[in-house]
């Protein structure tokens, strides 16, 4: 038996992810590329790095509705928005939908910048989008594609400050303070984590500016001096000044006169001094610039130009301080007055003088107030924000802390774009490079190891001959008709319909909080039915395929005992090697071949032979030996290691890099069965020495033999394959479900009576969780129905699902509608379209019905009937036997009798029990006319019987016929013979196709290999009264040396439409001939 060496490797790495967080910056970690300086440039640092890979400079697509990003609020402050594609400025405008403002470059509070989380598959940046509200930024992506001139721009905005005190002066005259200016606030942290960048990408993180402090109010002026009232009269002062006696003895008379009107002279006094002024109000304080934020850089690969640059917010000029007030003016003083004496009559007795007054004196003025001190608020410019090279860091390598900050929704959103894209076209390279980003983003991480596993398990198989996206052999067709999974993809289409309606209702009312809990009470009933439903539905299906593998399994065991003991017939049947012939196969290289064609790994076929055995049958002295095997000698060696296979418990441990996958559909493409009496002459012809006349026969048939249990083994091997990736797809699927099934049970019971806007986000993600398993159903349903339909008509189908994408429960959230149905319908219209065009076709194309007969013998097939006593055996209806103007025949029903010359034992009973089906390989003859092969699974075995003593004869059938006194009995076997038992469900075997219990299997082509085996319990008396099932002990199965194979089969003569389109669809034909 083959043996297998599962290879696995466990990366381990630990590296520590520093954040930039306030006012400091982040250490270069030692992935960091310090080869490429980073320069410092004023308040700026810039990196700049250039790709190896070249990159011609990428066109963004037109946004489209289904780009609409996925926008909530995972905390106050905290968005989150996620897209398969997402543009920058579009994601701009969505995220302005919700009251924030990217556009003002100023405002008055910044206790609102926000965080925000971008994870998308592709990020586009198209022309310069500059955001202004944000403080941290953490973009995830698989890809972002930056077009020429695009610049993606990160900035804390400027401050808007409104002082709260006038510019003024204070109650005790003194100018006011003005206001301190803010400090910038520090730039955006910005974090990048891509695995491709593509284009020029340009971003920017820029600290906020100081703001001007408010300038100082001018100190009040000094008040003036109030002036001083005058004392003298203008004139009253010096008013008559008396009078002098002419009797006054030795007193000069005007000297007294004048000494008298001194006596009223009065000198000048100073005026008041006027008040001082008041000292200026100080500036207020110049902001300080933002520190600079930071940028971080992590990508894998660079296809063009990266560019950095972060830079500190500048300080602000000084404000002004306030001017101390001016002194006030001195008051006016008092005039002072000078009076004379001024005769002005005289008597014989007396003289009498006036006093007059002279000019008024000077008075001077108070002296000024003194001028009031200045503001002392330094004239210096505030300081810079601070910049380091540490601000950018760049690194070319994803570690182990930057895979694990992936979110598991952004992988598993990647993983479905992936299979999308990979659905319509396998070659697809931007699918393939969604699948290898997932193997190296989750490898090493524990918790999402199932998604690394799917995505290996797909990428074994993507793109690979003879594999479907699933991971499953294209070549096999659905064992259930097409109808009956065209009603799978109904209900589910109709199930879309009504989560679409109710999303559109809860998103439409999300405010009407008695509406919405009516809604969600009944769809989280409904959702929770449909989850549980197809969870059960797929522990189920995962159950029966566990079955089904170890069904296989037993099979293949037994097949390969069967192949060893042939090895062991054919290597008796050789004589041992002597000396080697020049350019021949020894024994050994024989054998090396002979497993090599088969993919088995036998201990006769050394795999260290394989290289010189292959040499020398590819020698030019043995061209004449390669009538068939030139089509398949150069890929012996791959098949042989295809030889260490067993099957999996997890179909992601097989190492792919050493065992090619497709060597299986390429094994079977080679058609052992059908080729072996080629490659068995081959073979001999290749041997070192000529086998005896009398042993060629034998051993060809050997050979033969050897290539029949070999092709029936790499179909089970590639059955099982197929199991294997199922089962892996249910362990993809179920914790899925679980994981949905438990959420949607917590919703059902709210610890808080009211509904918040978290529960109905939380309600909302699992109705559209629930949505994704429905269409993810819808996905492999509508496959299987399309490869259905393709088993049914011969026609290729495999672009019928090119266009499917399921993008509408992506950007649901965005656009708030959920319109999957319409892409759902869309694929199921096409379908729909080709089986009306089918209806319409085989209307006028009508198919005709035959029986016939193939006989078997112990001389011709001497092998089989070797095999028929042991109790099991294979035969096969060659594709030769299919007629070059039959089109498309179908195996209705089937009756196989054995006889022989001599008699049974006479207690043996009459009918004997037969259990024959029809292994994997099928073939048919297209609307092309080439022979088209398919592999069906492998069904249970049906049970047939014949009468000993009732076999057909066809000599006899006829002379009877002839004769019409006697009747044909059972000589003849005709469509409505009831010996012939149904081989499927089908209109024309008997069988109800509606009848649950007779299954709803599609049916097969007659051409093929068919197993039969003949079931005997040695230890059941052919006495026992017992009810029957299988052969009492005392059947000889010796005596059987003969073989009828009766088929009833339907099919279309001549012209058969190569497609839907076909032009001969539409020529009315009428033949009614059979064949």
């Amino acid at each position: 038996m083959a043996t297998f060496y599962k290879i696995s490797a466990v990366l381990i790495c630990s590296m520590v992810l520093l954040t930039v967080q306030g006012r400091v910056h982040k250490k270069k970690d030692a992935s960091v590329d310090t080869a490429t300086p980073i320069k410092k440039e004023g308040a700026c640092v810039v990196g700049e790095w250039q790709g190896q890979e070249s990159s011609s400079i990428p066109t963004i697509p037109t946004t489209m509705w289904f780009n609409t990003p996925s926008i909530i609020e995972i905390e106050a402050g905290h968005y989150q928005a996620t897209g398969r594609i997402i543009k920058a400025n579009y994601l701009k405008e969505r995220l302005t939908l919700k009251d924030i403002n990217f556009n003002t470059a100023e405002r008055t509070n910044m206790d609102s910048l926000l965080k925000l989380d971008i994870l998308a598959d592709t990020f586009h940046i198209e022309g310069e989008v500059t955001f202004y509200a944000l403080q941290t930024v953490k973009i995830y992506a698989r890809k972002i594609v930056a077009a020429k001139g695009s610049r993606i721009v990160f900035a804390t905005p400027e401050w808007t400050q409104d002082f709260a005190t006038p510019v003024g002066v204070q109650s005790n005259g003194v100018g006011t303070n003005g206001e301190n200016g803010k400090d910038g606030k520090d730039g955006p942290q910005v974090e990048v984590f891509s695995d491709t960048i593509q284009g020029e990408l340009d971003i920017s993180s820029k600290g906020g500016n100081g703001h001007k402090g408010q300038d100082g109010g001018n100190g009040r002026p000094g008040s003036n001096a109030a002036n001083k009232a005058d004392k003298y009269g203008s004139w009253t002062w010096c008013k008559r000044g008396g009078y002098v006696s002419y009797n006054i003895i030795g007193v000069d008379e005007s000297v007294e006169a004048n000494k008298r009107c001194n006596a009223k002279n009065r000198g000048s006094e100073t005026g008041n001094r006027g008040g001082n002024g008041a000292r200026g109000g100080n500036a207020g304080t110049p902001g300080r610039g933002g520190n600079a934020g930071s940028v971080t850089l992590r990508y894998r690969n660079l296809k063009g130009r990266v560019k950095a640059n972060v830079c500190a917010g500048t300080g602000v000029d000084a404000a002004n301080n306030g001017q101390g007030g001016n002194g006030g003016s001195g008051g006016t003083g008092v005039q002072g007055i000078r009076c004379y004496a001024y005769d002005m009559s005289e008597s014989s007795e007396i003289k009498v003088y006036d006093c007059r007054k002279r000019q008024r004196l000077h008075a001077p003025r108070g002296s000024n107030g003194q001028k009031g001190a200045p503001g002392t608020t330094p004239n210096v410019k505030g300081e810079d924000g601070t910049v380091s090279d540490s601000s950018v860091t760049q690194s070319t390598t994803i570690n182990t802390a930057v895979k694990n900050l992936f979110p598991e929704g952004l992988l598993l959103l990647i993983r479905r774009k992936a299979v999308d894209l990979l659905l319509g076209d396998s070659k697809n390279q931007e699918g393939k490079d969604a699948l290898q980003f997932l193997v190296r983003i989750t490898t090493g991480r524990t918790d999402v190891e199932y998604i690394m596993k799917d995505a290996q398990r797909k990428l074994a198989f993507v793109d690979k001959d003879g594999f479907d996206i699933f991971g499953k052999n294209s070549l096999f067709a659905p064992l259930v008709k097409w109808e009956e999974l065209q009603n799978d993809v109904n209900r589910i289409k109709a199930a879309a319909k009504i989560y679409e309606d109710t999303f559109t209702k809860v998103m439409n009312q999300v405010n009407d909080e008695e509406n919405f809990q009516q809604i969600a009470t009944v769809m989280t009933s409904a959702a929770s039915q449909q989850v549980n439903a197809q969870k059960r539905r797929l522990v189920a299906a995962r159950a029966i395929d566990e079955s089904e593998k170890r069904m296989y399994i037993t099979a293949i065991r037994e097949a390969e005992t069967q192949m060893e003991n042939t090895i062991v017939k054919i290597s008796s049947s050789l004589k041992k090697a002597q000396q080697t012939a020049a350019n021949r196969l020894s024994k050994q290289q024989f054998f090396a071949v002979l497993t090599g064609i088969t993919g088995f790994l036998s201990a006769e076929g050394p795999y260290d032979v394989i290289d010189t055995a292959v040499a020398i049958a590819e020698h030019d002295a043995n061209k004449a030996c390669l009538t068939s095997l030139d089509s398949v000698i150069g890929s012996v060696k791959e098949w042989l290691t295809f030889g260490k296979y067993v099957p999996l418990t997890d179909s992601s441990e097989l190492d792919f890099d050493k065992v090619k996958v497709s060597s299986v559909p390429e094994m079977m493409q080679a058609k052992l069965e059908m080729n072996k009496e080629q490659f068995a002459a081959d073979l001999v012809c290749l041997l070192e020495e000529a086998t005896k006349p009398r042993d060629v026969a034998g051993l060809k048939a050997e050979i033969e033999s050897f290539f029949v249990l070999g092709a029936a083994r790499i179909d089970m091997i590639a059955k099982i394959m197929d199991l294997d990736n199922t089962i892996g797809g249910h362990n993809f699927d179920i914790p899925l479900l679980e994981k949905t099934e438990k959420a949607i049970t917590e919703l059902s019971n709210p610890t808080d009576a009211s509904i918040t806007n978290k529960l109905r986000q939380t309600f909302l993600d699992n109705l559209l969780g629930t949505y994704k398993e429905l269409e993810r159903s819808f996905m492999e349903n509508m496959y299987e129905l399309q490869k259905a339909l393709g088993f049914r008509f011969l026609w290729n189908l495999d672009d019928v699902m090119s266009s499917f994408q399921r993008i509408a429960s992506e950007s649901a959230m965005g656009t708030g509608q959920l319109n999957g149905a319409v892409e759902l319908s869309q694929v199921s219209q096409r379908l729909d379209n080709i089986t009306t065009k089918a209806k319409g076709c085989f209307s006028k194309l009508k198919y005709k019905t035959n029986v016939q007969k193939w006989s078997f013998d112990n001389v011709k097939d001497k092998q089989m009937f070797e095999e028929i006593k042991t109790g099991s055996a294979t035969f096969s209806i060659g594709e030769d036997q299919i007629c070059k103007t039959c089109h498309n025949a179908r195996l209705i029903k089937m009756y196989v009798e054995l006889y022989g010359t001599e008699a049974q034992p006479k207690d043996v009973w009459d009918v004997v029990r037969l259990n024959v089906r029809h292994l994997s390989r099928a073939y048919f003859r297209a609307g092309d006319g080439k022979i088209k092969q398919y592999l069906t699974p492998i069904t249970s075995l049906r049970d047939l019987k014949f009468d000993r003593f009732r076999i057909s004869d066809e000599d006899e059938c006829r002379k009877r016929k002839k004769n019409a006194d006697k009747p044909v009995a059972h000589f003849c076997v005709e469509e409505q013979d009831k010996r012939l038992k149904p081989m499927c469900s089908h209109s024309l075997s008997g069988v109800p196709a509606d009848d649950l219990m007779m299954g709803n299997d599609e049916c097969t082509s007659p051409s093929g290999f068919y197993e039969l085996k003949i079931p005997v319990d040695r230890a059941l008396p052919c006495k026992s009264t017992t009810m029957r099932d299988t052969n009492c002990k005392d059947i000889d199965l010796t005596k059987f040396t003969k073989m009828n194979v009766w088929m009833y089969y339907i099919y279309w003569s001549k012209k058969y439409p190569k497609d839907p389109n076909d032009p001969v669809c539409y020529l009315q034909k009428d033949s009614t001939k059979s064949h």
